[in-house]
This record gives structure tokens, sequence and C-alpha cells, in this order.
């Protein structure tokens, strides 16, 4: 994922991804982001949701309502997915 804001080659890589899926009807899920640029990026090709140290680094189980209620990020919440 962290190459796909600056190599065009993994951009496309990445863009036909989410459209085969959606073409397929599949929702997607970008792993591995790390930033708000490739989270934006991926904003930007329509992908789904997103998971990686950028949203949080791995919790227990039981950590996990506590962080929903506390620490979401307010911009990663779409209200159109």
């Amino acid at each position: 994922m962290r190459d796909i804001t600056t190599n065009p080659d993994d951009q496309l890589i990445v863009k036909a991804a989410i459209e085969l899926a959606h073409t397929l009807d599949l929702k997607v899920v970008a792993e591995g982001v790390e930033t708000i640029a490739v989270c934006d990026c991926l904003a930007e090709m329509n992908c789904d949701h997103v998971q990686g140290y950028y949203i949080s680094r791995p919790l227990e189980a039981e950590q996990v309502a506590d962080w929903l209620e506390t620490v979401i990020k307010p911009d990663l919440v779409r209200r159109d997915r």
C-alpha cells in the first residue's frame, strides 16, 4: 500500500483490483494502510474499508469497544457505504 501515492503502476493495479471486486459485487478491504495519504488515495479509488496502523495498532478483543467510543477518527466514517 505505501507506494500507491507515488507509483503510477501500483495505483493502476490497486484501482483495477478494486474495480474488479466491485464488478463482482464484493466489498474491498485494503490492508496495511499506514498514512493519511494512502487512506485518501484509496478513498478516491472507492475502496470500501481500510485496515492498518493509520487506523489503529492491533488491539485485544476487549479493547475494541473502548477504542470505538474514544479514538475513532470521524473523518474515516463514510456515510455513503
